[in-house]
């Protein structure tokens, strides 16, 4: 669940309205970030780019430890970036129930965690794939509500565009493949016509 962001605008009504304006200067950030923490994501700023962790620390017997989430943003981006990483909370949590984390690691000892790669118990990235699309989807449709900018709504149409991509490669390249579907369809039963209401937009 890695996406980029760009530098938020300083704060006028347009930029308020849009979630262009810097997210620590919208008037709704508080209670955003408060949200997020409710749920369990606490904000932890860094230099990189924004991304929602949901780590499970497991003993080598396969028991789980501990959980750390939290939501990896970047300080000054765009008020909407950080409603797109909410949005991913809401996935993890609300579609996917809690249940599969985005990372998972072993503790070898109380010093010493290694990361399991290509553990068959966290988010794949077939399932990252869905993730992604139903989210931006989401999220063009919350800016195209707003009335947003023509080059504002293009750019992120250019963004589903690229995920769509990746969404078909996974699921119907070269043939369709019925339990990623079925996944799919079980977890965002919406999609389908997330996808077919933002084609004739």
């Amino acid at each position: 669940m890695r996406t980029g962001s760009e530098a938020g605008r300083p704060p006028t009504h347009e930029t308020v309205r849009t979630g262009e304006v810097a997210m620590e200067l919208h008037p709704d950030y508080p209670a955003l970030v408060q949200h997020l923490a409710q749920r369990g994501y606490p904000l932890v700023f860094q230099q990189e780019y924004p991304h929602v962790v949901f780590k499970r620390v497991c003993n080598k017997q396969g028991e789980v430890l501990r959980e750390e989430k939290h939501v990896a943003v970047v300080a000054g981006m765009r008020f909407l970036d950080l409603e797109h990483e909410a949005g991913h909370v809401t996935q993890l949590e609300d579609n996917l129930g809690g249940n599969l984390p985005t990372e998972k690691w072993v503790q070898l000892r109380p010093d010493r965690e290694v990361l399991v790669k290509n553990a068959p118990d966290v988010l794949t990235p077939w399932q990252n794939a869905i993730t992604e699309h139903h989210n931006r989807l989401l999220e063009f449709l919350r800016l195209q509500e707003r009335g947003s900018p023509v080059e504002l709504l293009q750019s992120h149409r250019k963004g589903i565009e690229e995920w769509a991509s990746i969404y078909n490669q996974y699921l119907f390249d070269p043939r369709p493949k019925p339990e990623r579907i079925s996944w799919a369809k079980l977890h965002f039963p919406d999609l389908t016509n997330l996808i077919a209401q933002v084609r004739f937009l």
